[in-house]
């Protein structure tokens, strides 16, 4: 689930595919999409499950924008600020 800062949980469809136990990779799919013409992101990303009767929360800090057509300006500084960043160490 994608949890935008200040924004409201969502409630999504439960995963019940056991995964294959691989000790050398951990596999996450994220999809995202908009609803409207303008651009959109989010901060981070929460993931809640339940295993072997135990809730447990994981959260990641990952920075989504999904750019309008018209905001391309706006999207390429926002990558330069992360990539410098990224630069910095």
């Amino acid at each position: 689930m994608v949890v935008p800062r200040g924004s409201r949980s969502m409630t999504v469809p439960a995963v019940t595919t056991v995964c294959e136990e691989s000790p050398l990779h951990t596999e996450l799919a994220l999809q995202y999409a908009k609803t409207g013409d303008a651009s959109a992101g989010a901060e981070g990303v929460r993931i809640t499950y339940i295993s072997a009767g135990r809730r447990r929360t994981l959260d990641f800090d990952l920075r989504v924008l999904l750019c309008a057509p018209g905001d391309t300006e706006r999207c390429r500084e926002t990558y330069e600020v992360l990539r410098t960043r990224s630069d910095d160490g």
